[in-house]
């Protein structure tokens, strides 16, 4: 009998591993030749995404310079290289937008419904589908009321948390009833806790199932987290992901600011990090804002959306969308559910950047393992920060930077 165990074990982990080679295998396949069109779209197209949305008329050969910097930069680990020459063509797609009068920060709104007001399949077709955010109102769960931070770590005791140590500058990965006291007196900045079957029973998450189409009915949400508020002011600055993103809040309020990914050069995309999700370069103010505006003036270009999550409610997001959330209340929780699903070319360029990254496709394989079943996998997956560690540079520089705000007021 041990040796049938044993025999069955090792079979299912050479199919995991078989099957984790052969989806990457075909995902490469399809994004250098459906996506990428040989790569003769990566540097040659004039859009980098199917959304209806006006592509900004910032110059094809300013676009094409700004690409050749991110990808020196990502191939040689030097996020700096050709800082000059980088903001002098950010300036030149400033005084092209100028030129055609290209109108400053657009608040659009988003649309929005009540669960009354449209069915799941009526929301795939429009939303999904088409890449185009929404949010639907009142969704919440009949115990929602108690849910809190304190409630979710006395339920769930076991539940690993990754935060960044502020003392060292180090993501690290613990229980989470152990990171409440921390949390709370601001000497870690939480980031999330990867959800299991057990939490994903009890917070209902597969009622959301049916607005992904038969994509959702399969294969549900792919990957689950809590995600995990700071203090009132900015939980995260402004960056963009690769996944379709829906996102339900489970306590407090945020204000959230999405920004379509076609409007990607008006934010400084860093070139540091795994391809998992991209930064904004510039350290963010109070608001979440460029503290230095006047170098980073193409952001106020950038249309967007504005608007507040409350408890109950749900937010789609397309893949690559930037987004930033300001807590309106002190350590807001919320659950983001990947999904996979057919939508428009999210943003052609970043995932390009994806195939040529060795660490996307290490936590790839990772994370399609674990997909497969592979317990070992799944557990590595759980404890890896390489997701967050992207992540730590740019606190380290908040902090500098608020402690020299501080000293400054003190002297003056």
């Amino acid at each position: 009998m041990a040796g049938q165990g044993h025999t069955e074990v090792s079979g299912s982990s050479w199919l995991i591993r078989l099957g984790t080679k052969v989806a990457i295998g075909l995902g490469v396949v399809y994004q250098i030749v459906v996506e990428q069109k040989l790569l003769l779209h990566t540097f040659l197209g004039r859009r980098e995404t199917g959304h209806r949305v006006t592509s900004p008329p910032v110059g094809f050969w300013n676009v094409l310079a700004v690409k050749s910097v991110l990808l020196l930069r990502q191939v040689t680990g030097r996020h700096d290289m050709f800082d000059t020459f980088l903001m002098s063509t950010y300036e030149r797609m400033r005084r092209n937008l100028e030129a055609g009068r290209w109108p400053q920060g657009a608040v659009q709104e988003i649309p929005t419904y009540t669960p009354d007001d449209i069915t799941p399949k009526e929301f795939y077709r429009r939303h999904v589908k088409t890449g185009i955010p929404a949010v639907i109102r009142n969704m919440g769960h009949p115990d929602q009321d108690q849910w809190n931070l304190d409630f979710v770590a006395d339920k769930f005791p076991e539940l690993k948390a990754q935060v960044l140590d502020r003392s060292v500058y180090r993501v690290i990965t613990d229980d989470l009833p152990a990171l409440v006291s921390r949390i709370k007196e601001g000497k870690v900045k939480p980031f999330q806790a990867a959800l299991g079957e057990r939490e994903a029973r009890y917070f209902s998450m597969g009622r959301f199932d049916a607005y992904f189409g038969v994509w959702g009915k399969l294969f549900g949400s792919i990957a689950t987290y809590l995600i995990l508020g700071r203090k009132q002011g900015v939980n995260a600055p402004m960056h963009c992901e690769a996944g379709l993103n829906w996102y339900f809040e489970v306590s407090g309020t945020r204000r959230w600011t999405l920004i379509d990914a076609e409007y990607s050069w008006f934010l400084y995309p860093s070139s540091a990090g795994t391809g998992m999700r991209r930064f904004s370069e510039y350290l963010p103010d109070a608001e979440g804002n460029p503290a230095d505006a006047k170098k980073y003036s193409l952001v106020k270009y950038a249309p967007r959306y504005e608007f507040e999550l409350h408890p109950g409610d749900v937010l789609l997001h397309p893949a690559w969308m930037w987004h930033k959330t300001i807590g309106l209340e002190d350590h807001c929780l919320g659950i983001r559910y990947n999904f996979l699903s057919l939508t428009p070319m999210p943003h052609r360029y970043f995932r390009f950047l994806q195939i040529i990254s060795p660490e996307f496709w290490k936590l790839s394989a990772t994370y399609v393992a674990s997909m497969l079943g592979d317990p070992v996998e799944s557990e590595r997956a759980k404890a890896s920060t390489t997701y967050n560690d992207c992540e730590v540079p740019l606190w380290q520089k908040v902090d500098e930077q608020m402690q020299t705000t501080k000293q400054n007021v003190s002297v003056g």
